[in-house]
């Protein structure tokens, strides 16, 4: 199996926006006035968003499409189709696939007790959720090949600095049922292609795991 992970923090630093207008016009036209108790509240509002995640506001927004839309029409291109897995996982998965020991699983998870008293996790990581799904849902045969592809969240609970926030958003490609060397490369160009046609290029860093079965 190999893996390609594009993975990138929020988007480039732009001035907030102004929370005290009460009065919008929305791109289609139609006019918008806030209620004056909910401009009160608004105004006195203290809340910020939590440590190590940021917002993306909608100057930033097109350039995320942008991105988005790269990855998704360079991964058709080489025929992975796209999956979407649930925010959090069984806390055994990731136990079980980066190890009891790993900074991951006893440093950086964000888990938690649902009222099931179930242990839960945010994903840290694509690849171990993939590959449940894949294994769930029978999307791989004996003797073929499994092409997947994702763009998700992931959590994982560090010290935030630049390039590296508590969430930050994952491009991966999975393709399972082959250890041949041109199933390396595969994913690696594909990777490429994509790191060299975003106009983010500057604010991505690329990480190929090759795992072989």
């Amino acid at each position: 199996m190999c893996s390609s992970d594009l993975l990138t923090g929020a988007g480039v630093a732009c001035p907030r926006a102004n929370t005290n207008a009460v009065h919008q016009v929305i791109p289609s036209g139609i006019e918008f006035r806030l209620p004056a108790a909910c401009s009160a509240t608004i105004k006195g509002m203290k809340f910020q968003a939590p440590r190590g995640t940021e917002d993306v506001l909608p100057v930033d927004s097109p350039k995320w499409v942008h991105l988005e839309k790269t990855f998704r029409h360079l991964a058709a291109l080489y025929g992975y189709q796209e999956l979407r897995t649930p925010t959090f996982e069984d806390t055994d998965l990731f136990v079980r696939t980066s190890g009891e020991t790993s900074d991951i699983v006893t440093k950086q998870m964000y888990t938690f007790l649902d009222k099931g008293d179930r242990s839960m996790t945010l994903k840290p990581e694509g690849t171990a959720p993939a590959m449940r799904a894949m294994i769930e849902h029978s999307l791989h045969q004996t003797g073929s090949v499994c092409r997947l592809s994702y763009v998700t969240s992931f959590y994982r609970y560090e010290r935030p600095q630049k390039g590296r926030l508590r969430e930050a958003h994952q491009f991966g490609l999975e393709l399972v049922g082959s250890s041949s060397p041109v199933a390396d490369a595969e994913i690696i160009e594909a990777s490429r292609s994509e790191e060299h046609t975003s106009e983010l290029q500057s604010r991505q860093y690329l990480v190929c795991r090759l795992l072989l079965e």
